[in-house]
């Protein structure tokens, strides 16, 4: 199968490791996505008390880009919360009369959580890896 296009190598990290180069320790970054889901779970709720304006949608995307710096800290239901303020801002940002140049940084955002979103279904954050790590298994 090596070589094929549309093969993508996935390693698995030996149980008690996880991250995207099975380098964590699991409870560690257990730990680390519970802490990054209650950002986001603040953010949301941020986002559901206050105006949206052309400066509060800027400040929402900087900060989904911010949580998402780290993707291996993100779980696939703060993946999917993501996602849905993502929705939310769309919508917003045509009402508000979000600038073209704003529109890239959405754009941005967007696909990150698309790949989060692939890394997620694929089980990264479960402890399956695309990285090279010291405390993987190799299957065969």
């Amino acid at each position: 199968m090596s070589g094929q296009q549309g093969c993508i190598a996935r390693c698995t990290c030996i149980d008690g490791y996880g991250g995207l180069a099975c380098d964590k320790m699991a409870a560690t970054l257990l730990i680390q996505q519970t802490m990054r889901g209650e950002m986001v779970q603040s953010l949301a709720d941020l986002m559901s008390k206050e105006d949206a304006t052309v400066e509060s949608l800027r400040s929402w995307l900087n900060t989904i880009m911010e949580l998402t710096q780290v993707p291996e800290e993100l779980d696939a239901a703060s993946t999917s919360r993501l996602r849905g303020m993502i929705s939310v801002i769309v919508t917003m940002s045509t009402e508000v009369g979000l600038p073209a140049e704003d529109l890239v940084l959405l754009a941005r955002v967007a696909n990150v959580l698309l790949e989060l979103t692939y890394a997620t279904d694929k089980g990264s954050s479960s402890g399956r890896s695309s990285g090279s790590g010291r405390r993987q298994r190799q299957d065969r």
